[in-house]
Formats: structure tokens, C-alpha cells, sequence
């Protein structure tokens, strides 16, 4: 396995719902956008995003991912190893924008506890540092305005978190 630095790979965990249910939280912020007055936007997916950074075993991702961090009956996980040196965010396409809202620095993460006990529980010791944070997909027909209030009125606590993706 590479490394990506001296303290270890860093994998990346998406979890979302499948896509064959319905998002309450997705459509709560369809809605809330519109109350907002932000027209255009006519869909958003939620994910909740993990980022894990140690040494795994090669079937460890796999095992982290449907024994801890994955509903299996109601969720899915894509898994990565990120490379922070090539790692490219933001809009995936166009019509369609890429927010992800993490936790600021000096501010506790309160799942980074429980996902190192999960982990040790299944016998994996290798992970050092947990981060997380909120994906979302905003697919529509939106300006650079109105996305800037979604993200500022509806996405972001900005005591608390901020917005790492461009």
C-alpha cells in the first residue's frame, strides 16, 4: 500500500442514502432554498463524509466502511485513498456544485472518538486522526449569488465550520 505521508494514508468514506429512497434531509433543503428565495435548484444529495488517516490493511476500508460507518440496508459508501496533492473539488459537472462543509480547526469533531472506538472494536488499530464533514450536491441552474446564500444561510454554521471545498 502507499503512503501519502509520514503518518499514513488518508481514505476518504462517503456515505449517502441509496438512491431509490427518499432524502427528508435533501428535500428539507430543496424546500428551505426556496424560502430563501433561491430559485433553480432542482435537486441536492446529502452525503456524510469521513476522512480516516493512518495505516489500513488492504481489506480494511471495506470493513470500516459496511461494519461501521454504513446503514447497509438504507445506505452506500464509496471509499478512496486521497492524494491531497491531486485532490480537485468543487463543481462536477456543469449545472451541478459541490459543497463540502467540515468542522474549523481548533473545533472539536465529536464523531472522531466514536469512529476510532468503532474501528479498535473490529480490531483495527491503525487509524491516528478522524475528520468529518457534509457533502452536498446542488444540481441546478444556479449563479455564483445564489449559491453563496444557499451555502451562507442553509449549509454553513459559521462559528463552527467552514466551507473546504473552492
Amino acid at each position: 500500500m502507499t503512503t501519502a505521508s509520514a503518518t499514513g494514508s488518508i481514505w476518504r468514506f462517503a456515505v449517502r442514502l441509496r438512491k431509490d429512497l427518499r432524502d427528508a434531509e435533501a428535500e428539507g433543503l430543496k424546500a428551505d432554498a426556496l424560502d430563501l428565495g433561491v430559485r433553480g435548484v432542482e435537486r441536492i444529495s446529502v452525503s456524510r463524509v469521513y476522512y480516516l488517516r493512518g495505516d489500513l490493511q488492504l481489506s480494511e476500508p471495506n470493513k470500516i466502511a459496511s461494519e461501521l460507518l454504513t446503514d447497509p440496508i438504507a445506505e452506500e459508501c464509496d471509499i478512496r485513498e486521497v492524494n491531497p496533492q491531486s485532490e480537485s473539488r468543487g463543481s462536477r459537472s456543469k449545472g451541478t456544485h459541490t459543497i463540502e462543509v467540515a468542522y474549523r480547526p481548533g473545533v472539536r469533531d465529536p464523531v472522531e472518538d466514536s469512529v476510532l472506538k468503532g474501528a479498535a472494536d473490529l480490531g483495527i488499530e491503525g487509524i491516528r486522526a478522524v475528520h468529518t464533514a457534509k457533502e452536498y450536491g446542488i444540481d441546478g441552474t444556479l449563479n455564483a449569488e445564489a449559491l453563496t446564500r444557499l451555502t451562507d444561510k442553509l449549509l454553513v454554521n459559521a462559528t463552527i465550520q467552514q466551507v473546504v471545498t473552492p
